[in-house]
């Protein structure tokens, strides 16, 4: 039996009642769930799927189905379909540690770009990133979470003291720990 593969973003006003409505077409059509992210950015929901659809499934009907369901929630929905290699997340051949970072400090332009430049420059691979303004009375406070991935050749005690560096050029502070991962 062979599958078909997809990417499905969506995005509208958060309410109640989202996820059921994108999970429930996909249960009535015999998909999978194979990864997925969902979040609320202001007042906005987004969600990224990939998912594998049974023969028989096509895109367009997947497609027009996701569609209705999410109309009335006012989601506006888009999919793709992905190859199998792009499914499953495939590392490339060179060894690498997980880490966090985190940065808290006052907010202002420049701190992403900054700190996501570096690591660009050390070709250090974020995994997942995720950013907040915290305003409490009238301080605001940034904060940034990004799971990286440091590849064996950089040195994972100089990288922290090279990101130290930018967060007191930037006036924010920046923490650097190894991630622990379970094996399952």
């Amino acid at each position: 039996m062979s599958k078909t593969f997809f990417a499905m973003t969506a995005v509208g006003k958060d309410r109640p009642g989202i996820v059921a409505a994108v999970t429930r077409v996909l249960f009535e059509l015999g998909c999978n769930i194979e990864d997925s992210s969902h979040t609320i950015l202001g007042g906005e929901f987004a969600i990224i799927l990939l998912l594998t659809a049974p023969d028989g499934v096509t895109r367009d009907r997947l497609e027009t189905s996701l569609r209705e369901a999410g109309s009335p929630l006012g989601l506006t929905v888009n999919l793709c379909a992905i190859s199998e290699t792009e499914l499953t997340r495939t590392k490339d051949n060179r060894h690498t540690l997980p880490f966090l970072i985190s940065v808290y400090g006052s907010d202002h332009p420049g701190i992403v770009y900054r700190i996501t430049r570096h690591l660009a420059e050390k070709d250090v691979n974020i995994t997942d990133m995720n950013t907040k303004v915290i305003r409490k009375n009238e301080t605001t406070t940034y904060v940034m979470m990004l799971e990286i991935e440091i590849p064996s050749e950089v040195n994972p005690s100089h990288l922290t003291l090279e990101l130290e560096a930018i967060g007191k050029d930037l006036g924010v502070q920046v923490g650097v720990r190894p991630m622990e991962v379970a094996e399952l």
